[in-house]
This record gives C-alpha cells, structure tokens and sequence, in this order.
C-alpha cells in the first residue's frame, strides 16, 4: 500500500489531545487528530464535513527532532465554565514545542494520496501545526523526494531521507508512532484518543499506537536501520 510522506517543521507546534480548560497541552508528536486537521484545511473541508475516508487512512510519525516543551501564559477575556457561566479574566497555560521536526505518513490509495499531496502544495484554507498562529517554517511536500513511495508505512518512515545532522552522526536513535495493524499485538502499544470524527462536535475515536525505537548502524549507512527490541 502506498504511502505520502510530510515535512512537519516550525519554530512553534501543538498536537493536544488532552487539554482541559486553563491547561492547553500539547503531545510530543503530530496527533492524528492534528495531522487530519491539517489535511482537511487544505483540502478546502468545512467543520462539520464527513472525516471518514481521511480518518480511516493509516497514520504513524518519525521524529527527527524532538523539540523542547514551553509554555506560554495567556489571559483569555470571556469564557464560559462547566455550570455555563461567564468568567473573565481566566490565566490559560498554553504548552508548546519549540524547534521540532517530524516525518509524518499517511498510508492509502494511490489516487487519493496523490490529490492530497496537490492540496498539501495549493491549500485551500491557511495551514497551521495545531494552533492557527504557529506556521510551517518549510514546505509540507518536499520537491526533492519521490512521494508518494510505492512502500508500507513503516518501510516508508525508516527510508525516507534524514535530515543531514543525523547523516554526520550515524549511530543515533530516533522513535517512530504509528497506528497498529490489525491483531498487532506489542510490549511498547499505547492508546490514543485522537481519530476525530468531527471537528464540530469534537468527536474522537480511540485508535491502538505502536512506538518503535530506529538505529543507524554506523556500519551500514543511515539508510539501512533495524528496530530495537
């Protein structure tokens, strides 16, 4: 099956998944629901459109840098409590990551991944890493890559090209998350509640996620990996 691979790079990201009212958080990788939200803007989709065909795509991240985690202290004039109230002047938390890198791929069709990538590259609505504010510091398609790859998600993460810090550094690790495949049981599986079926009624689905830890082997090139038990 083949797969689209996607630059995630800026100063500014957030992918929150767990956030509740004063505390914004954000997770250490693009969440599904963040890497679907940003499909869907440049595809031109409203809120409440159906999420089904880009929901059911496989998901999975390689992190290439892992970013450092800030926060940001932020008053927000009006808002409206559990009971329905009005508050104002409520001091939000806001977490971030700052300087982080990721591959992102998605898994599916041919045809429906080559019309994403060209929505990727002539978006319809602005594109933002998960708050409207922090934007992409590079493209989301890189030119210079063959993309789609005609590969598995997972081959597709370990080969797709390193940024060149790690090339002069061979003997690294890096992680990779990804969505389970069917039966896929594992020691380091985690669950995640982030499949949206709609950005309206901030609906999501829980999906089973695998983490894997990547080695380059200095011997073999950084191109050539293998996965730690």
């Amino acid at each position: 099956m083949p797969t689209l691979l996607i630059e995630i790079e800026g100063q500014m990201q957030s992918w929150g998944y767990r956030s509740r009212f004063s505390e914004k958080d954000t997770g250490m990788e693009p969440t599904k629901s963040g890497l679907i939200g940003l499909l869907a803007a440049s595809l031109g989709y409203n809120r409440d459109a159906e999420l089904n065909q880009l929901s059911g795509l496989r998901y999975g991240v390689r992190v290439d840098r892992q970013g450092i985690i800030k926060k940001d202290f932020q008053t927000a004039q009006t808002i409206i409590n559990a009971e329905g109230k009005i508050i104002s002047g409520q001091l939000i938390n806001r977490y971030y990551l700052s300087d982080a890198r990721f591959i992102a791929g998605i898994e599916g069709e041919m045809k429906m991944l080559a019309d994403l990538k060209e929505a990727l590259i002539n978006p319809f609505y602005s594109q933002f890493l998960g708050r409207r504010s922090y934007l992409p510091t590079t493209p989301l398609i890189n030119p210079n890559v063959e993309n789609p790859v005609d590969l598995k998600l997972e081959i597709a993460l370990r080969n797709y090209p390193l940024p060149e810090r790690r090339n002069r550094n061979e003997g690294e690790t890096f992680r990779i998350v990804r969505d389970a495949k069917p039966g896929e049981e594992s020691p380091s599986q985690d669950f995640r509640q982030d499949v949206p079926v709609s950005f309206a009624k901030k609906e999501y689905l829980v999906r089973k996620v695998i983490t894997e830890w990547i080695t380059i082997k200095p011997e073999e090139g950084a191109r050539d990996v293998h996965i730690e038990d």
